[in-house]
């Protein structure tokens, strides 16, 4: 399996901009935002990740922005 490493690799492994969009449920203008932004919603990490695999691919878990929690 394909390990993707950047924000574009991951965008060309789901057929452009466009097509990544309409694979992860999303507008096209979101996209856009996650480009300016540098980083995919921890959100659409397993929708992500079964797209990805579709197409023999997996991302990684680095282009995700997750929050930290609190250790206490």
């Amino acid at each position: 399996m394909k390990r993707i490493r950047t924000f574009e690799a991951l965008i060309a492994a789901l057929g452009g901009p466009s097509k990544a969009a309409q694979r992860l449920g999303r507008k096209p203008q979101s996209v856009t935002n996650w480009r300016r932004r540098g980083y995919f919603p921890a959100a659409l990490w397993f929708v992500a990740s079964d797209a990805l695999a579709e197409v023999g691919c997996r991302a990684d878990q680095s282009l995700f922005r997750f929050e930290k929690g609190k250790r206490k």
